[in-house]
């Protein structure tokens, strides 16, 4: 695993532009978020989750869900095909189905 690690960290400093300079307090907020990230849990006091919401976390739904909306399904469809993208890029093509079939109840 080490060696990945350490694979990984080189792609990393690769991406970085040829005058990047980390400041004192980058690493050192990277450093917070990287203890924050060593105790997070779902259940906090801090930010409580609903139970329900955590229950559905540690145990999600497996049964193959079954879409017989068909603007649910092109909705789904273009969320996926663009899931890359920047979210405004669903909300355009969107309103432009939306433009062309007022009557669609493609989601949000």
């Amino acid at each position: 695993m080490r060696g990945q690690d350490s694979e990984r960290v080189r792609d990393i400093f690769d991406e970085l532009p040829d005058d990047f300079v980390a400041s004192i307090e980058d690493i050192r907020i990277t450093n917070k978020f990287i203890d924050a990230l060593k105790t997070a849990s779902l259940v906090s006091d801090v930010e409580p989750l609903d139970a329900d919401f955590v229950e559905n976390l540690r145990h999600p739904v497996e049964e193959e869900v079954t879409i017989t909306n068909p603007d649910h399904r092109l909705s789904l469809d273009i969320f996926l095909a663009i899931t890359t993208a920047a979210e405004q890029t669903y909300n355009s093509v969107r309103a432009a189905i939306l433009r062309r079939h007022p009557e669609s109840e493609i989601l949000t």
